[in-house]
Formats: structure tokens, C-alpha cells, sequence
């Protein structure tokens, strides 16, 4: 049903909360709700570079639109390659501008995700995330995907 700037909001289904409508250009209007708990759930971070990055690349720059938590050594968090390293390689993870944590990849292309002193990492809304590339660069580490398992 179309709605105008004028029309009432109808009520939220029942046994819905936090619904939310929204409407498409065709002005069709539907309910969506936040995730169980409310505004709270999963917010995973993807950063991936193809090819061979340079040295201290950067692979990821986020600037955070939602405050963000990353539990200790960023449990959860997984990795992907498609080329294993010569030597171990590690990027590093900054929060504005310092380090929070590391990737390591071995030369078996095991991930191992840590952070500062295995510490949870939060982030505030307009807080930057970036990840670097290892430096020196590996001469065969490739297509690097990386995924951090966040909360909000």
C-alpha cells in the first residue's frame, strides 16, 4: 500500500519489536526489524587484495558508521589465500592510526588473528580501521581475504 508523507504509519505486526518500514521507488512499503536483541548482532569486516600486495599496502580502510566490538585475538575471525607465503608474513591491524592487533600467515597458509595484548577492540562510530600488508613484501603471497568477526 502506498504511503504519503500525510498517511498514518501502520502499527508493528504483532509480537514485532524495534520494526522499522521501509519504501522502495515504487513506493511498496515493508517492515523489517533490527537483529534479535535489538541493534545488536554480527558485523563482520571483509578486507582482500588480489594480487601481491606491495609493501605496508593498505588492504583495508574502514571508516565505522556503527560502534563496533572485536572480541580478544579477533575470535572468529578467518582467512584465505591462494598462494602461501615464503616466509611468515604479517599484517597489521590499526584503529586511528596505532596498532590494535596482528595476521599472521605462516608458510603453510595457517592464519593466527591476535590482538594487543589479547584485548577486546571496540570502535565508536567514526573510528578509521585499516590493515597493512606485511613489510617487506612476500614475493609469492597472494589474494589474501580477510574476515574480522565483529559485534554491534
Amino acid at each position: 500500500m502506498p504511503l504519503n508523507f500525510s498517511d498514518t504509519v501502520p502499527a508493528a505486526p504483532s509480537g514485532k519489536a524495534n520494526v522499522k518500514w521501509q519504501v522502495d521507488g515504487d513506493n511498496n512499503v515493508s517492515a523489517y526489524t533490527d537483529p534479535p536483541g535489538g541493534t545488536t548482532g554480527p558485523y563482520d569486516v571483509v578486507a582482500s587484495y588480489v594480487g601481491k600486495p606491495g609493501a605496508a599496502a593498505l588492504v583495508l580502510i574502514l571508516t565505522m558508521v556503527r560502534a563496533v566490538s572485536f572480541a580478544a585475538n579477533f575470535s572468529g575471525s578467518r582467512g584465505t589465500l591462494s598462494a602461501n607465503p615464503a616466509a611468515a608474513a604479517t599484517y597489521t591491524v590499526k584503529k586511528n592510526g596505532s596498532s590494535i592487533g596482528t595476521v599472521a600467515v605462516s608458510t603453510g597458509g595457517v592464519f593466527t588473528f591476535a590482538t594487543s595484548g589479547g584485548a577486546v577492540q571496540s570502535f565508536a562510530i567514526g573510528d578509521r580501521m585499516t590493515v597493512e600488508a606485511p613489510s617487506p613484501a612476500d614475493t609469492t603471497l597472494a589474494d589474501v581475504g580477510l574476515t574480522f568477526a565483529g559485534t554491534r
